[in-house]
């Protein structure tokens, strides 16, 4: 359980056994490819933008074609994933136009509906002696007010709706300026014939859009069924293979390849480089890193990896991270009911079924055993479902008795007992701080600078637990004073004088605060577990409150499930969330330095292919 070390391996082939070289490499998924910097060298300049773009466009097809798809997609090997992924943005592309054609016509058939009734065209402007206007003033107006506008006009009122009043005038003359005034908006739809026969028309051409929209959709529902067929592991691999040879010197007869490899797998891959020069060194401080852990540790590393990978310098903070990790998740969402389901869900999609979520489902389902635990130590399954079940329909009187503490009549205990862990966490943290200092020949900074916090620290808490016994308070009081004393002598040893040098040393202790503070934040591990618990034995109250009739048990099944499901995901990210936080401020903080990159071999895509 620690990084893994890694070595340097240089190889050197002829340029005729280069693609060889690199299939044999892609095969073995064992070697990190690094830019050669030898001198002398060349590079290809391949560009990878073509592939970039199919793969965003397989990609933007699987997307879009997932609403499309009607039962159970059929299991395919992909054939020519690009030429699908094409077809299905194309066939997208016709339907948005379609669906464009259909609203803008609608929108042009509601705008001239008002003119149904018409019995000229609209696009009739004038003959030879008389001039022809139709359109609409706002509001309701009656002809007779129309009539006042010009003795030599005529005027017909189409219909009032949608607040105006739609008319059509014949005139001789300029009416203009007295229409304008009335607020008058000329329809100019250039239609030459009747409104009705034309709206008609356009709904026929509805129709028929709609019916190829129909038939589009089938085809996409069909497409839909391939899914499975748009697969980016070949681009990617393409895409990963041409950066392999973008990072490859190059002499007028050979090509070299520098890279990085597992030290346990050295061996092996020089053995399987037939026909090259393969060098196997000590890598420098850039090497990349990666983690080998057991079960238990193995699925946060993603945690870390979220945070910074370690440099090569660090320690695997995995192990250690884990069992707090669980620990903390479990005391946050501590209801065993929960637990369960995790569990059952969890451990399914982690150790069973195949999917890309697996390292993530197998962390849940270590996180679901210990909210059950905690469930259990709280009493707390479902809230008090148990209660609540019993004493309604059954009118018995059943408790589910915690195993240690009841959050919600002892909040004071578990709000010592969730400082205590966030202590004991520090504590750890400071502990690895001081051993990695120490492996690095740092002994002073070790004893003085994290060793007198790690004195003072635990100081503080022995006199806290001497509240109640005098002798032992002494001893902390003591402890504590010495780590101070520790602090103040050597804390401001950059100064120049004695007198700075003293008040750097006093300075420092204000650092006490911060330790506080961290050790403080680890009262959300009450907070959450209690705000869990009570959120769910509200949610049994409510459902209860139909009593014991068939609408009671129909509303309290409602009640429970919806409630429940809520409160599951709400909490469920709480927890998820607020432990993340713990690690990554209160832990990692105190001794994780990072920087490090994350180990990816050439050929990663291959192996899922």
């Amino acid at each position: 359980m620690a990084i893994v070390k890694m070595k340097k391996i240089s190889v050197v082939a002829l340029k005729e056994d280069g693609d060889r070289i690199l299939d044999t490499l892609e095969r073995l998924g064992a070697v990190e490819i690094d830019r050669c910097e030898e001198k002398g060298v060349t590079h290809e300049a391949v560009s990878d933008a073509d592939v970039e773009s199919r793969l965003r466009q397989t990609e933007k097809a699987a997307s879009e074609i997932k609403k499309y798809i009607r039962g159970k997609p059929e299991n395919k090997p992909e054939k020519n994933s690009v030429q699908l992924a094409e077809d299905i943005l194309s066939a997208l592309a016709h339907r948005q136009k379609l669906i464009d054609e259909i609203n803008r016509i609608k929108l042009s058939v509601s705008a001239l509906e008002p003119y149904r009734e018409l019995d000229v065209p609209i696009g009739t402007r004038k003959s030879a002696h008389v001039r022809f206007k139709t359109g609409f003033i706002p509001g309701d107006i009656d002809k007779e007010e129309l009539v006042k506008i010009s003795p030599l006009a005529h005027f017909e009122i189409i219909t009032k709706a949608r607040g105006r009043t739609y008319i059509w005038t014949a005139f001789m003359g300029n009416i203009n300026d007295k229409l304008l005034s009335l607020g008058f908006m000329e329809e100019k739809a250039a239609v030459n014939v009747l409104t009705s026969e034309w709206i008609n028309e356009q709904g026929q051409k509805i129709a028929s859009l709609e019916e190829k929209l129909k038939m589009l959709d089938r085809k996409l529902e069909e497409y839909g069924k391939r899914i499975s067929e748009l697969s980016v592991i070949p681009l990617l691999r393409e895409k990963e293979r041409i950066d392999a040879e973008n990072k490859i010197g190059r002499t007028a007869r050979t090509v070299i390849i520098t890279g990085y490899v597992p030290a346990a797998d050295s061996e092996r891959v020089k053995k399987e480089l037939t026909g090259a020069y393969v060098e196997i060194s000590e890598p420098g401080d850039d090497a990349p890193v990666m983690f080998k852990n057991n079960a238990f540790a193995a699925p946060v590393e993603d945690i870390t990896g979220t945070y910074s990978m370690p440099s090569a310098d660090d320690i695997d903070p995995n192990p250690i991270m884990a069992v707090f990790y669980y620990l903390f998740f479990g005391m946050m969402f501590s209801d065993a009911g929960y637990g369960l389901l995790m569990i059952i869900a969890c451990g399914y999609m982690g150790f069973i079924k195949k999917n890309k979520m697996q390292k993530m489902m197998r962390m849940f389902f270590f996180c679901g055993i210990s909210t059950t635990f905690w469930g259990l130590m709280y009493g707390s399954f479902f809230g008090n479902a148990v209660t609540s079940v019993a004493e309604t329909f059954f009118g018995k009187s059943i408790a589910l008795k915690p195993l240690w503490i009841d959050p919600t009549g002892e909040p004071l205990t578990l709000l010592i007992f969730s400082i205590a862990l966030g202590f004991i966490q520090i504590i750890v943290g400071l502990s690895i701080k001081f051993y990695m200092q120490a492996r690095r020949g740092r002994y002073f900074e070790a004893v003085f600078d994290t060793g007198s916090w790690i004195i003072a620290l635990l100081g503080i808490c022995i006199t806290a637990v001497g509240v109640v016994a005098p002798m032992v308070q002494k001893v902390g009081m003591a402890v504590m004073i010495i780590g101070f004393v520790m602090l103040i002598l050597t804390q401001g040893r950059d100064k120049k004088n004695i007198f700075a040098k003293l008040f750097g040393g006093i300075i420092s202790l204000y650092d006490i605060t911060s330790y506080i503070s961290d050790i403080l934040s680890y009262s959300r591990l009450m907070a959450l577990g209690l705000a869990t618990g009570v959120i769910a034995q509200v949610i049994n109250i409510l459902g209860s409150l139909g009593g014991k009739s068939v609408v009671g048990v129909l509303m309290f099944a409602a009640v429970f499930v919806i409630g429940h499901a809520m409160n599951f995901a709400i909490n469920m990210l709480g927890a998820y969330v607020h432990t993340n936080r713990l690690q990554y401020v209160e832990f990692y903080s105190k001794f994780y330095e990072g920087g490090g990159r994350k180990f990816i071999p050439f050929g990663a895509y291959y192996r899922d292919l």
